[in-house]
């Protein structure tokens, strides 16, 4: 009776874990800045976040995925480095860590942001490293820290998710 016990509580819970979903809350989440904010922040690089955070199934598997596209402003390191100006995107994978932090990552360490507040209405995320734009290798072009190795949060606002999806569309 207890291996019957036992394998009806284990076959529950691969169940539930194969439809388990960690991470930030799904929508879509932005912000564009104005030019009187970055001239106020010379070292911000990104002059709009737009942030869209989904379930995905796969063979009866459910993950969530981010996808972060970025306009880089003409301004701070990306200026400095010749890359300002641009709209970089970026996949990354969802979690939530064993002390119940939120975030998603870049695969092959190209960084990480973590969820540092959330309302009904926005979501501020928090990174020291986050790199976006595809490059020939692993990881992105730019990062989007302002002073890489340093602290910065981007706090997006909760918006319609048809925001977020006619940029993946396109």
């Amino acid at each position: 009776m207890r291996s019957i016990i036992f394998t009806s509580t284990l076959a529950m819970s691969l169940c539930a874990m194969a439809t388990a979903q960690e991470g930030p809350t799904p929508g879509c989440y932005t912000r564009e800045y104005s030019q009187a904010h970055l001239d106020a922040h010379p070292d911000q690089v990104a002059r709009a976040v737009y942030l869209l955070i989904q379930d995905q199934t796969h063979y009866d598997t459910t993950d969530r995925y981010a996808y972060l596209v970025v306009d880089f402003a003409e301004q701070g390191h990306v200026k400095r480095a010749g890359l300002g100006a641009q709209r970089l995107d970026q996949s990354l994978v969802c979690w939530k860590d064993s002390n119940g932090i939120r975030g998603c990552s870049v695969d092959c360490d190209g960084g990480w942001f973590t969820v540092s507040g959330e309302t009904d209405s926005a979501m501020t995320i928090a990174t020291e490293y986050l790199m976006v734009g595809d490059t020939e290798g692993c990881g992105g072009a730019i990062d989007l820290a302002e002073q890489p190795g340093q602290t910065v949060k981007y706090r997006l606002n909760r918006v319609d998710q048809s925001a977020c999806l006619a940029l993946v569309e396109n």
